[in-house]
């Protein structure tokens, strides 16, 4: 067109299939001679613009600013006429201009770019040091290129008709709904919740269900099983998956604490369809070894690549291992993935899909029969599910009084960072309202203080840290020109000094931080997600008038000044809840200058502190 001229093509590549380009460009070419002899084909064209028209017409209210955004790059390309439609909508199916294009996709005209640490190259860049070479593409690779559409590639085809384009895009009539979720028929085993709503004027719904089992997190070895069996099973729905998604229907399947759980969000219409080939995937997979190890090594990379992550975000994750029960440390599903075999997947499979506790929420635009239907698929699925939902939450440590806890990290990073978590000792809606609001409250001025006004470096923030409803505040810096004690220093002189200013805070400036706070917890949901998960969060923290945020806003708008200055010195008290985390960095002085454990009790690594015994906070209110 007139802005670009470029077909981009990228592909993922584990380090075994780093060196054989040639047969991937021998793949690539084979697949553009048969778009060349099957592709341009009217029906394929009448697919994508129904598609297009689909993506106009269910079109969610996408954000503010971001819609603004996509709007404004838009008036270089469209008519103002079209700006909404432009992108999505095709008219004038062009098959003699098609092929005019795909004539240019040849081995000739391609730019093949390689991103590796395996290959050796003799440039850098001037700015960040990133090594770099520039080569002429081999010529005998060029030739395989160019041949490449008389080799045989039976794995190879085009699409099929999309099965999952939706053929309603109307609403239904839904009669006698209620304003919030209701429980369907309570006989049954599942945990089943349904809403029928249209507020957001689309033909759309999400289905949410969670699978709890016990199996799925007693150990680090079963945490890691598990994530390895969601990762092959989302390997495995990937062909269905994508067609899927190109018709405005999508789903995710993920690992949490108490088994597995899985979202189909879009267009109603063909969900049923796409619930069946999910159930199919869970109840009759199809790995292999070789597949296994592919996701054994992304696993082993994503799990090196947490321990990498800067020091600030480390030692805000290092309170989650300290604190949440159970939590198994990456070091520790490190240390199980490469014994982890095939039949031990397959076997953790048929443990953690046996004796079930099933919850879903049906939500959107669908009635009770289709909610149902959905509903009667999955426990056909999972015939051996409970009524009754045994599986244990994961609870929360409660800190002691007598001394600060401290952990000393070594985080391979010349920056010094350090984490303050003040945690409360009220696990109710008036517990955590003080803290969110106290949150609100020195959000600012823990930034002006230490960024701003000493200079300690970008990352700084406060904030309210709710961590399984238990209510805390955070505060964290990290610093490439302090050590540990002068950030120490600079943080606890701010605390010292904030109770006398927010005593000295103006009524009304105060008044107007509350009232800010309370607004974007009643904010509208901009869509029907949003209202999904608010939704399925409050069904699993067992807050079945779905008012938690009404409650909330009440709770923050009931307290006054006097009640955040005295909740402040509370948690700040000379014995308070406090767990401080620490990086000291590498630079040469910075392990002189860290925190030490002389008027503070060491917790040592998160292994170590969780053999010690412990109080703990209720899994539920």
């Amino acid at each position: 067109d007139r802005h670009q001229g470029t077909l981009m093509v990228s592909v993922g590549l584990t380090e075994p299939g780093l060196d054989p380009s040639r047969e991937i460009g021998e793949m690539l070419f084979h697949t553009l001679e048969l778009i060349r002899k099957q592709g341009v084909e009217d029906w394929r064209f009448d697919e994508q613009m129904q598609l297009g028209e689909i993506a106009v017409r269910g079109a969610e209210e996408p954000d503010a600013a971001a819609g603004a955004r996509a709007l404004s790059s838009r008036l270089h390309e469209y008519p103002r006429e079209a700006l909404i439609s432009g992108p999505s909508l095709m008219e004038d199916y062009a098959p003699n201009r098609i092929q005019e294009i795909r004539s240019h996709l040849v081995p000739a005209n391609v730019h093949l770019q390689v991103v590796s640490q395996q290959h050796d190259v003799e440039q850098t860049t001037d700015w960040y040091g990133v090594e770099f070479g520039i080569s002429p593409l081999d010529q005998e690779i060029l030739g395989a290129w160019q041949d490449a559409k008389s080799l045989e590639f039976p794995q190879l085809a085009l699409p099929a008709p999309n099965p999952y384009i939706p053929e309603r895009l109307a609403l239904q009539a839904l009669s006698g709904e209620a304003s919030k979720p209701v429980q369907l028929d309570k006989a049954k085993p599942a945990e089943a919740w349904y809403l029928g709503d249209q507020e957001f004027l689309t033909p759309r719904a999400n289905y949410y269900a969670s699978i709890k089992s016990d199996s799925a997190n007693r150990s680090a070895q079963d945490a890691v099983l598990s994530e390895i069996l969601v990762r092959l099973l989302n390997d495995q729905l990937n062909p269905a998956s994508y067609p899927a998604q190109l018709a405005g229907l999508s789903y995710s399947l993920y690992r949490h604490s108490r088994g597995i759980s899985f979202r189909i969000k879009g267009y109603q219409d063909k969900q049923l369809e796409l619930l069946r080939v999910i159930l199919d995937a869970i109840r009759n997979p199809s790995f292999t070894t070789e597949q296994l190890e592919l996701v054994k090594a992304e696993l082993s990379r994503a799990l090196n690549n947490q321990l990498r992550e800067r020091p600030s975000s480390q030692t805000v994750h290092e309170i989650y291992r300290l604190l949440m029960d159970p939590y198994w440390t990456e070091a520790e599903r490190l240390a199980e993935i490469p014994s982890i075999t095939l039949e031990q997947v397959l076997d953790h499979l048929q443990s953690i899909t046996g004796k079930v506790a099933l919850t879903t929420l049906a939500h959107g635009d669908l009635t009770r029969e289709q909610a149902n239907e959905m509903n009667a698929l999955l426990l056909a699925a999972f015939p051996d599910t409970t009524a009754e939902d045994t599986v244990a939450r994961p609870r929360i440590r409660k800190l002691g009084l007598q001394q600060p806890h401290l952990r000393t990290m070594d985080v391979d990073h010349g920056d010094t960072a350090i984490s303050y978590l003040f945690q409360g000792d009220e696990k109710t809606v008036q517990g955590r309202a003080r803290s969110r609001l106290l949150g609100q409250l020195i959000e600012s001025p823990f930034y002006f203080d230490l960024r701003t006004t000493n200079r300690v470096g970008y990352l700084v923030f406060a904030t309210a840290m709710n961590l399984l409803e238990v209510p805390a505040i955070l505060l964290s810096v990290q610093s490439p020109s302090h050590d540990a004690q002068s950030l120490d220093d600079l943080v606890t002189d701010f605390l010292r000094r904030f109770p006398q200013e927010l005593s000295e805070m103006p009524e009304a400036e105060f008044k107007q931080s509350r009232a800010g706070l309370v607004a974007q917890i009643l904010a509208r949901d901009t869509n029907l997600s949003d209202r999904s998960n608010r939704y399925w969060t409050e069904i699993d923290l067992q807050e079945y008038d779905f008012d938690s945020r009404q409650q909330m806003a009440e709770a923050i708008q009931s307290l006054e000044q006097a009640d955040m200055i005295e909740y402040l010195e509370m948690i700040l008290d000379s014995e308070p809840r406090l767990l401080i985390v620490q990086s000291p960095g590498r630079r040469p002085e910075a392990a002189d200058n860290a925190l030490h454990s002389e008027a503070r009790s060491d917790t040592g690594n998160p292994e170590e502190f969780r053999e010690r015994p412990h109080d703990y906070f209720p899994a539920l209110r």
